[in-house]
């Protein structure tokens, strides 16, 4: 359990803003809660940015991510429930990306004192799940803060990723806290996988993959194709392997020529535009270049179209 708390206590500081908070309520589970019944399942998400990593070797990645809570009253209680106490089950999951840090050991040490090569990108989604007993007084307020800094060294010590969810409860303090035997989190690039969890040595034996910095020269950006609306407006759309930026450039005649503009994406969905400005019946090209961090995204290469107004 120790390398879990990597994942929780033992990472470092985050920056945070809230994403959503929501409550949800059913009436009955709770006898005792009948007149007025308690929520039973409390939600919240929280935006982290640019969050130091620590893994096997050290300092690995710095990731940008959306993590969520969620904390439920377990029905039927389980029958191992101690008396005046209630169960309930909590998940934090996390989705977003990460970006290597050059010359860093790798997260995975297997082969000691291998380093980063390059500072390649990729996706990283992943989680946790504990187990809670808080006593039958102590019922779920509905929120809780809606920012988990996942810093130890916190005054309170109560957002990080292993208190978080006892935050939910009226009385913090006695709702205790366990994590559970599974947890896990997939790093990918687009031709490295490295995978951290609780049944995998945590991510430091041969078998578990890492991520070593490899280029992988890919056609990131794909089915890019430009098509006629008008005689100055012209109508462009593409797909992008992944979830992020992509940093768009047009050159040509007129006005219009070296214009600049990032487009956010979504993974495997079809991104439209709207060019205008054209001059009429002359020839452009455009440049489509995955983006993150103010530079192209390692690995990744500028696809072209040409098209004429």
């Amino acid at each position: 359990m120790a390398e879990v708390r990597k994942k929780g206590r033992r990472r470092l500081l985050v920056a945070t803003g809230v994403v959503a908070l929501v409550a949800a309520t059913a009436a009955g589970i709770v006898a005792a809660n009948k007149a007025n019944a308690a929520p039973t399942t409390v939600s919240a998400s929280t935006v982290v940015s640019n969050h130091p990593d620590n893994d096997n070797g050290g300092v690995a990645f710095y990731d940008d991510y959306t993590r969520a809570l969620t904390v439920t009253l377990d029905s039927p209680q389980p029958t191992t429930t101690p008396g005046g106490d209630l169960a309930y089950t909590a998940t934090v999951t996390d989705t977003g990306q990460f970006h290597a840090i050059l010359g860093a050991l790798t997260p995975n040490q297997s082969t000691a004192g291998l380093k980063i090569a390059h500072a390649v990108g990729g996706s990283m989604n992943g989680g946790i799940s504990y187990t809670i007993v808080a006593p039958s007084t102590d019922t779920l307020t509905g929120a809780v803060p809606a920012t988990e800094n996942d810093n130890f060294a916190a005054p309170t010590g109560d957002q990080t990723t292993g208190d978080w969810p006892a935050q939910a409860f009226t009385v913090p303090a006695s709702a205790v806290v366990t994590e559970d035997s599974t947890w896990s989190w997939t790093y990918k690039t687009a031709c490295e996988t490295w995978v951290d969890s609780s049944s995998n040595g945590d991510g430091n034996l041969a078998a578990d993959g890492n991520i070593t910095g490899k280029i992988c020269v890919v056609p990131h950006v794909y089915d890019v194709s430009a098509k006629y609306l008008a005689a100055t407006r012209e109508y462009f759309y593409f797909k992008d392997t992944l979830t992020g930026q992509v940093k768009v450039e047009i050159y040509g005649p007129g006005p219009i020529n070296k214009h600049i503009w990032y487009i956010n994406v979504k993974g495997g969905l079809l991104n439209t535009g709207v060019i205008t400005g054209l001059t009429y019946h002359r020839d452009y090209t455009m440049n489509f270049t995955p983006f993150a961090h103010g530079r192209q995204i390692p690995g990744t290469r500028v696809v072209t179209t040409s098209f004429t107004s």
